[in-house]
């Protein structure tokens, strides 16, 4: 059986997957291997608890559903079927930040922005679409956990982790960021939010406070958003993308355009583009 540690990119899962080798002697897997990082560095492995399972991500799923064996799995992706899961979530400002430069890391020949990463044309879509995707406050069988908690009080999400999963803690004491640090400084870029959401300026600001202020709000990360000056420039950046996407003559930039439509940032930002807001 599988036990699913999901989050949306750069959220903590790492992090997670750390306390379950340090403080319940658990190793755990990726759903991905993480072959092209984690996977790779065995002081990295180590640290982290993560064992290679050398198969596709599909081959990997159907073995460990069917297994008598708990299986502890990293995700990023949405919800293929009802197992146990701890979601972890961070403050959304701090994750798109921390994921942007991710990819600009490790993801070489790939171009991408931060208002790409706001409106969820990457990998994982958006973080606000990957929250609800999930819906950890109302699936069963699943325990919501912030990654400031794992981060700065970790006794409390301890205690929390093993009560849901049955396990006893064996230890209170994770290795610190600066050890993990040492080991990829380039993985483990900063560790704390601060830097990240001072990143986030101007009209991506804007942007990510109408896609995303509602779930913000709701998880008590803040309650209010930009100045007027940060919304008032939207109307260009939505009607830029809108310009963009209506030169597209292939068939699978039309099929991308129309999922597209169905997204967070293009119902909300309707007013915008017809000059209604």
């Amino acid at each position: 059986m599988i036990v699913w540690l999901a989050s949306y990119p750069r959220s903590g899962n790492t992090l997670l997957r750390t306390l379950m080798q340090h403080c319940f002697d658990i190793k755990t897997y990726s759903i991905y291997d993480d072959t092209n990082n984690i996977g790779t560095n065995a002081s990295l492995m180590s640290i982290v608890g993560h064992v290679n399972h050398n198969l596709d991500k599909h081959e990997f799923h159907a073995m460990a559903s069917a297994s008598k064996t708990i299986y502890f799995v990293k995700t990023h992706d949405l919800p293929i079927d009802d197992e146990k899961t701890i979601y972890i979530v961070r403050d959304g400002r701090s994750s798109v930040v921390s994921y942007y430069h991710y990819i600009k890391q490790f993801s070489r020949g790939t171009t991408v922005t931060v208002e790409d990463i706001i409106v969820g044309d990457c990998e994982f879509g958006s973080w606000s679409d990957h929250f609800e995707g999930w819906n950890p406050m109302k699936r069963p069988n699943t325990l919501l956990l912030r990654y400031e908690d794992l981060a700065q009080a970790p006794g409390k999400a301890l205690k929390l982790i093993s009560d849901f999963t049955g396990y006893p803690v064996v230890s209170e004491r994770p290795p610190s960021f600066a050890e993990l640090k040492a080991i990829n400084p380039n993985f483990f870029r900063s560790g704390g939010d601060a830097g990240n959401i001072g990143e986030l300026k101007g009209q991506d600001l804007g942007l990510f406070w109408l896609l995303h202020g509602r779930l913000m709000t709701d998880l008590g990360y803040a309650n209010a958003g930009p100045g007027d000056l940060e919304f008032a420039s939207l109307g260009t950046v939505i009607r830029r993308r809108l310009v963009g996407a209506r030169r597209v003559d292939n068939e699978r930039e039309r099929k991308k355009l129309a999922e597209e439509k169905k997204t967070r940032w293009w119902r909300l930002g309707r007013k915008l583009r017809t000059g209604q807001g």
